[in-house]
């Protein structure tokens, strides 16, 4: 990307982020003496409505924390689960392995014998 598009991009960014702060400036300043009657497992009355905003994004942003690391914690197991199933199969190939060589060391040992040679150990 050019130089030119890179500083339209950056300023755009702080332009919305500019913005972003001006509004919710905006909205708490002419808020701050608003209140609010509102239910939550009880009835409260005359809630300042900045606090009730505040709240309700602290509740938001605890909530979505809960539901990523809950997806994350459910990955982690489902991952577990693979790896536990892999050493498994690695283990069952190694002594299916061992079978097999003892098994070829075995018929080695009779074809030797039957031919007429000594079998080594």
């Amino acid at each position: 990307m050019s130089l030119v598009f890179k500083r339209v991009k950056t300023y755009s960014k702080l332009a919305l982020l500019v913005g972003l702060a001006v509004v919710a400036l905006l909205v708490i300043v002419y808020n701050r003496s608003n209140t609010v009657d509102f239910w939550f497992f009880g009835r409260y009355e005359q809630i300042n409505v900045l606090w009730l905003v505040g709240c309700t994004a602290v509740g938001s942003v605890a909530s979505w924390w809960i539901v990523s690391a809950s997806i994350g914690v459910g990955r982690d197991l489902a991952e577990l689960k693979r790896s536990r199933e892999l050493q498994a199969t690695r283990n069952d190939q190694e002594s299916l392995a061992k079978q097999l060589a003892e098994t070829e060391k075995r018929i080695d040992r009779k074809l030797k014998t039957a031919v007429g040679e000594k079998p080594e150990d």
